[in-house]
């Protein structure tokens, strides 16, 4: 069995570095012009099965990339619930005695959001919902969420920001014996 994870391309939030995690925002023009250019020059995986997180810009992602096929909302990979922090970039942020706990303390939560611990927890739920499928799957997520998975089954290899995909990238985890992965 072979899970693809990909991330989703991008958005307006990304362009200008703000922290969007559950806004449910779509691809900008430049994201969508990008993706098309990677559809034409990467191999991007087959599979039987589709999955996005059901936001906007994963489902607009799997479309470009692979037409308007059917797929599965999985809910539990969507990003990271940034709350009170969400739409806000670090500059807004960083004088703020809460974000800068939260920088420093994977226990510690955004206001209204969630902590690291929470967040890979719910992550790892949804992913081990793909796991059950029978067959091969390509998951179209989001940066946070393949940065996480890898961390967690590849422990050591990578911190977690040095799993995390460019835009319309990512990774093919094969499971057999031994589990080993590919770059997308």
């Amino acid at each position: 069995m072979k899970i693809s994870l990909i991330r989703h391309g991008m958005t307006a939030a990304n362009e200008r570095g703000i922290y969007c995690g559950s806004t449910d925002i779509d691809l900008c023009d430049a994201g969508v012009k990008e993706l098309l250019t990677l559809k034409r020059t990467v191999a991007y995986p087959e599979a039987g099965v589709f999955a996005t997180s059901g936001l906007k810009r994963t489902v607009s992602t799997l479309y470009a990339l692979y037409g308007a096929v059917d797929h599965l909302a999985v809910p539990e990979l969507a990003e990271y619930d940034f709350g009170d922090f969400e739409m806000k970039a670090h500059e807004e942020l960083q004088n703020s005695r809460e974000y800068i706990e939260w920088i420093e303390n994977e226990d510690a939560r955004c206001p209204n959001g969630e902590s690291r611990r929470e967040f890979n927890s719910r992550v790892m739920e949804g992913f081990n919902k793909l796991k059950n499928i029978s067959g091969d799957v390509i998951c179209v997520c989001h940066g946070g969420v393949a940065a996480a998975l890898m961390e967690a089954l590849f422990p050591g290899k990578k911190g977690f920001y040095g799993w995390r995909p460019g835009f319309g990238r990512g990774y093919t985890v094969s499971f057999g014996v031994d589990i080993h992965y590919a770059m997308i």
